[in-house]
C-alpha cells in the first residue's frame, strides 16, 4: 500500500478514459469496479479464495506457529507445553 503513494500524478492521468469507462461499466459504482480490477490482476477472479494450510496445501485447514520466549519447566518439552 505503500508504494502507491509513489505514483506520480502526471502517470495516472494516462488512465484516465480507462477509469472513467471502467466505472461505466459498473453503473458509477467506483468500489465494485475497483474491487473487481484488483481481483483480477491478482489472479483470483474466477473462483472463491479457499484458506489453505501453509504446510499441506489442505483447504480449509490453519498452521499454527507456536514460538516459545521461555524455556519449558524441567521434565517437560515444547511438544508437552504446547499440547
Amino acid at each position: 500500500m505503500k508504494k502507491l503513494e509513489d505514483v506520480k500524478e502526471d502517470v495516472t492521468e494516462l488512465f484516465n478514459d480507462a477509469a472513467k469507462m471502467l466505472v461505466d461499466r459498473f453503473k458509477g459504482d467506483k468500489d465494485k469496479a475497483l474491487k473487481s480490477c484488483l481481483a483480477y490482476i491478482s489472479g483470483h477472479y474466477q473462483t472463491t479464495l479457499v484458506g489453505r494450510s501453509l504446510l499441506t496445501g489442505q483447504e480449509k485447514q490453519t498452521t499454527l506457529e507456536l514460538t516459545f520466549y521461555a524455556e519449558p519447566a524441567r521434565g517437560m518439552s515444547a511438544q508437552d507445553k504446547a499440547w
